[in-house]
């Protein structure tokens, strides 16, 4: 265990504690420190922050300023006010450390005498934290390897809530480690919906490769706890069960619903139309003495923003519908209208995979949705399933799945070699293509703005005598 072993100040026991209380610090004194830059620039600078905005409308942009520097004093009353209620609330992990192929367990005891606390959504993940290189600058990435997700009960105990949980990750997944360069780091995230303040808490935890002898002892230990079970996994995402499954004669039909994403495809709309709006203003402003540089340069941008804004569009308005039967898969993908149908015969299924689809991210917790990819004998792949939240449910959903195909179909013996199309790297030709491509777009911004000036460059030119 030499993560754990090289944060012994940390780790000492199994009684791990969150961040909550450095969060609240750290916001704020971000709070503090935004709201100081921002009222004292419109104190003293008012007079000409008002000029801007008559001068240039795109300076309304800045309004948004102190709107985020309320938002941040209210996230900050927020934490506070939660940090009051509930104090340091430490996470008890049972076994300790956690186990890569095994049990990752233990408890928390929420202090309140509230009642009616909701059920309690906690979730593991499995994140990689390392510095990525691009040319000349390097820059800090975090991509979350694995998630799963349960639901499960607020238990009374005394004045007190006890919340359980255990997870079972799979034994292909990297242990806790820490270098100068990456990190392995393993969080618990656990919410529960209360009276008043909602109790939510996240904790970094230790879990390490352990043998097949104490995986095996960890397992006899939870058997022989009545009040250790296995728990539900969460079938919640966007605020909806996701999929819902109609029972058939011979299968069943998996709906998937509109606006499932409702979370990412909203921010993908706001964001693509905040882009268009900002450069919708600054191209007027360019657009006189830099018209074609600007027409290039803002076009791009355009395009982008559009990109954005139909992807948003799309993760809200798209339907799906997968009916599972011993003949085969129907795949119908319904986008604002427009039906696309596909039919795939049982006997050309090659296998249904599961695979890591969306992820968001707010900077301190993670949320991971899977898919599941139905894979054809000539390596064509199609999706029949998606936002599914948690590693559990989407193996839950996989398994219905393949049972509804009956027993007469298996995975093909040569799946694993089969390599779904869209994976193949692009030939050499169009590589090519791709790099002339790259050359031709990096001269065109400097041919406009030699085009665009040049009046002003002959005029220099003329200043220094080449044209005498």
């Amino acid at each position: 265990m030499p993560w754990v072993d090289s944060h012994r100040g940390k780790f000492q026991s199994n009684r791990i504690y969150s961040n909550a209380k450095g969060q609240q610090y750290a916001l704020w004194f971000f709070a503090v420190l935004w709201n100081a830059g921002v009222w004292a620039t419109i104190y003293y600078g008012q007079q000409r922050i008002f000029e801007a905005f008559q001068e240039n409308p795109v300076f309304y942009f800045f309004a948004l300023f102190p709107l985020v520097g309320i938002l941040l004093v209210y996230r900050a009353v927020k934490e506070t006010a939660a940090w009051i209620k509930f104090g340091k609330t430490p996470l008890i992990m049972d076994p300790f450390p956690g186990q890569i192929g095994g049990v990752v367990a233990g408890y928390v005891k929420v202090p309140t005498a509230d009642k009616g606390a909701g059920q309690a959504q906690v979730s593991l993940t499995c994140t990689r934290h390392y510095w990525e290189k691009r040319g000349s600058e390097r820059r800090y990435v975090s991509r979350a390897l694995w998630q799963d997700r349960i639901t499960v009960p607020a238990q009374p105990y005394g004045k007190s809530y006890r919340i359980e949980f255990q997870f079972h990750p799979p034994d292909n997944l990297p242990a806790s480690a820490s270098t100068k360069e990456e990190e392995y780091r393993w969080d618990i995230h656990i919410a529960v919906p209360m009276k008043g303040r909602d109790f939510e808490r996240h904790f970094v935890i230790p879990v390490a490769n352990a043998s097949r002898k104490d995986i095996a002892a960890s397992a006899r230990f939870m058997r022989s706890q009545p009040e250790r079970k296995e728990f539900p996994v969460a079938v919640e995402a966007a605020g909806m069960a996701v999929p819902t499954i109609k029972p058939l004669e011979d299968g069943a039909r998996y709906d998937y619903p509109a606006w499932r994403n409702k979370g990412v495809g909203l921010v993908l709309l706001v964001i693509g139309i905040i882009f268009l709006v900002a450069q919708w203003f600054m191209h007027r402003q360019f657009a006189d003495f830099l018209p074609v540089t600007s027409m290039l340069f803002f076009g791009f941008g355009y395009l982008i923003s559009l990109l954005v804004l139909a992807g948003g569009v799309f993760l809200l308005g798209n339907s799906l519908k997968v009916t599972v039967l011993p003949a085969g898969v129907k795949v119908q993908r319904n986008i604002l209208g427009l039906i696309i149908e596909t039919e795939i015969k049982a006997s050309d299924i090659a296998d249904i995979r599961i695979e890591k689809g969306l992820s968001s991210s707010d900077g301190q917790t993670s949320r991971v949705w899977y898919k599941l990819r139905l894979l054809q004998k000539d390596g064509r792949a199609i999706t029949v399933g998606d936002t599914l939240a948690g590693s559990s449910h989407a193996e839950h959903i996989r398994r219905q799945t393949v049972a509804n195909l009956g027993e007469g179909w298996a995975p093909s013996d040569q799946a694993a070699q089969v390599v779904p199309t869209e994976f193949n790297m692009p030939s050499r030709k169009m590589r090519l293509i791709l790099k002339v491509a790259g050359v031709i777009i990096s001269l065109i911004f400097p041919a406009a703005l030699i085009y665009d000036q040049r009046e002003l460059i002959l005029k220099l030119l003329s200043g220094f005598g080449f044209f005498q």
